[in-house]
């Protein structure tokens, strides 16, 4: 990322944010799974 001085928001700057949140939702997701695996394991380590 480059720091611009323009306010001109252009096709590359938007590929940047949308990879970044991309990669953004893709952690979360992961982390959100990994959490509820380990629920599941826990509650049926319980039963």
């Amino acid at each position: 990322m480059t720091a611009q001085t323009t306010e001109t928001f252009t096709e590359s700057d938007y590929a940047d944010h949308v990879r970044t949140y991309r990669s953004f939702v893709k952690g979360i997701a992961t982390a959100a799974g990994l959490i509820l695996l380990t629920l599941i394991i826990l509650a049926y380590a319980t039963m």
